[in-house]
C-alpha cells in the first residue's frame, strides 16, 4: 500500500436505543400539560411574579438587562404554552436557577 491510499471497510451500524422517560411515553397533550405543571411554568405564570422578580436583585438585574429574557416571559405570561418552546433556553434556565434555594437538594430525574 503507498501512500495516500485508504483502506475501505464496510462500516456498520447498530441502533442506540435509549431509555424513555415518563415523559416520552406519553401523548403529547399530556405532556405538555405536565410541562404546565411544573413549578418553573407556575413560577412564570403566577400573580405574584413581579413581586418575588423586584424582591431578587440578581435576578431583577438579569431581567432588565436582558431583552430576550424579558420577550420570552412576556411570551409565557401571556400564554404558558409557550414555556414549552423556552424550557431549554440558556438564559431563561439561568434566570429561573436564580430563583432556587441553594439549600435543597435537586430533585430526582
Amino acid at each position: 500500500m503507498t501512500a495516500g491510499q485508504t483502506i475501505s471497510r464496510p462500516m456498520s451500524f447498530q441502533p442506540i436505543r435509549r431509555t424513555h422517560t415518563l415523559l416520552s411515553q406519553t401523548s403529547p397533550r399530556s405532556r405538555l400539560s405536565l410541562l404546565l405543571q411544573s413549578p418553573s411554568a407556575k413560577f412564570l405564570t403566577s400573580p405574584d411574579f413581579f413581586t418575588v422578580l423586584h424582591a431578587n436583585p440578581g435576578a431583577y438585574g438579569l431581567f432588565t438587562s436582558n431583552t430576550c429574557l424579558k420577550h420570552m416571559v412576556s411570551k409565557v405570561r401571556r400564554d404558558a404554552h409557550h414555556f414549552e418552546r423556552y424550557q431549554h433556553n440558556r438564559d431563561l434556565v439561568a434566570f429561573l436557577n436564580l430563583f432556587a434555594n441553594k439549600a435543597l437538594e435537586l430533585p430526582r430525574g
